[in-house]
């Protein structure tokens, strides 16, 4: 993988490495990377009791092509974010480049797997995310994301959700981390996930813990 050269800007909040506790939960915070001399930014979603565990779950939602991660939040930010607090959890929310992912089915020359796995460190890194404890749920062309990065990096990834995906994959063949079955993704009458979708989703991702 190419070698990724990069810097972290925190926008809405400066804090300290040793005052985790004092981040304030229950609050969306939004950060500038530089990757590859690619401006990338992302939002996190910091769970209401956060700092009284000594690890947390990281769930990655990557959003789909011409969409953004400022739209996911604004269809289902109030619901995953409830589900965040009640599982102690940490949501990120990245932004693709141009709004689209390179998943492998194109020739984007971006690092998007590297991106994530740049993401997935300082997580772990910085806010006590739990490396056995790593799930990625995506929308359309984020769902191929989530599979490719999947794929090209199992190690790094606890289980994953699909949605919009009607190969329900990406690019990827060979893929070795568990899915949400398909059975367990309902749909509302405009299209949208439904609660028991989102709160299907939170239970299998719970359910998986590397061992």
């Amino acid at each position: 993988m190419q070698k990724l050269i990069y810097t972290f800007f925190i926008l809405i909040a400066s804090i300290t490495a040793d005052a985790q506790d004092a981040i304030p939960g229950q609050t969306i915070y939004s950060s500038n990377f530089n990757i590859d001399n690619i401006p990338r930014s992302c939002t996190f979603y910091i769970p209401l009791d956060y700092g009284k565990q000594e690890t947390y779950p990281l769930v990655i939602i990557l959003h789909d092509k011409g969409s953004s991660a400022k739209n996911v939040i604004k269809t289902y930010g109030d619901l995953l974010h409830a589900n965040a607090d009640s599982a102690g959890a940490i949501i990120i929310y990245p932004d693709a480049v141009d709004t689209k992912w390179n998943d492998g089915t194109n020739k984007d020359s971006v690092n998007d797997v590297g991106y994530l796995s740049i993401l997935t460190d300082y997580f772990i890194q910085r806010y006590q995310c739990d490396p056995d404890q790593v799930y990625i749920a995506g929308f359309g062309n984020g769902a191929a994301m989530a599979h490719k990065f999947a794929c090209d990096l199992p190690g790094k990834v606890t289980a994953i959700a699909s949605f919009f995906n009607p190969d329900n994959k990406g690019s990827c063949n060979n893929l070795l981390v568990p899915v949400l079955p398909v059975t367990a993704i309902s749909l509302s009458a405009n299209g949208r996930l439904t609660t028991t979708a989102i709160s299907n989703m939170w239970k299998f991702f719970m359910q998986h813990k590397k061992k």
